[in-house]
């Protein structure tokens, strides 16, 4: 499986490609900088290039760039990754004497950002049966996942 990490030259990006090389997926980083990207992705043993290069032909996108530009990089980047699943890890958190908030002055990148983007999207089905315990109840109202209908990363 190929797996394009765009922003794969950042921290996160490193440390993820890494995992997923170890794991035996077959890993490409990406950087605005194509350079950047094959150099860095050398020091990690997978491969590397622009982040338009990597993402085409990708199995899944995982858009790890910094959370103020990430909706700028998905935009542009829309045309070359196409339907392909795209997982976004950006986040921006604040550590503060109150402990680790979201950035964006305490709100979420989408309020702090209306901006809406047409994409197609993913979410877990959930069955509509509910757990039954021995007694009888309905498990105070839970639904029970469905089986997954995607394979995790971790489970190769």
């Amino acid at each position: 499986m190929k797996i394009a990490i765009v922003g794969g030259t950042g921290a996160f990006g490193r440390a993820l490609a890494k995992r997923l090389r170890a794991l035996g997926y077959d890993v490409h980083i990406g950087s605005r900088d194509a350079q950047r990207g094959r150099e860095r992705a050398i020091e990690l043993g997978v491969e590397g290039g622009s982040n338009e290069e990597v993402v085409r032909g990708a199995e899944l996108v995982v858009l790890a760039t910094k959370s103020n530009g990430v909706l700028d990089t998905a935009r542009d980047l829309a045309h070359a990754i196409g339907e392909t699943p795209v997982l976004c890890v950006a986040s921006a958190l604040a550590f503060t004497d109150d402990g680790v908030v979201p950035g964006h002055q305490g709100r979420s990148l989408r309020q702090s950002r209306p901006t809406r983007m047409r994409s197609s999207a993913a979410t877990p089905v959930r069955s509509s049966r509910r757990s039954s315990s021995p007694t009888g109840s309905s498990g105070g109202g839970r639904s029970t996942p469905a089986p997954s209908r995607t394979r995790a990363l971790s489970n190769r």
